[in-house]
């Protein structure tokens, strides 16, 4: 009987010993994740603002062609 409340004992105490390390991992897994969170959105944030210069651009550039055009189509009735 009093090997039984031994043995009991000690699976109590490793089962509370893994109970700490599964919470402690679960911690670190916690901390993990939303360390990779955190830089993804950084990138993500980063990667949009690059791809919204680059249409501020291309709308700028394509602006200022229709307008160059227009000028010149403008110019060239005038001369005529």
């Amino acid at each position: 009987m009093f090997y039984l409340l031994l043995e009991a004992a000690r699976l109590e105490d490793l089962a509370g010993r893994f109970v700490g390390r599964l919470e402690d991992l679960a911690g670190r897994l916690a901390g993990r994740l939303e360390d990779l969170a955190g830089r993804l959105a950084g990138r993500l944030e980063d990667l949009a603002g690059r791809l919204a210069g680059r249409l501020e651009d291309r709308f700028a550039a394509a602006f200022f062609t229709r307008f160059a055009i227009i000028c010149l189509l403008n110019l060239l009735v005038f001369l005529s």
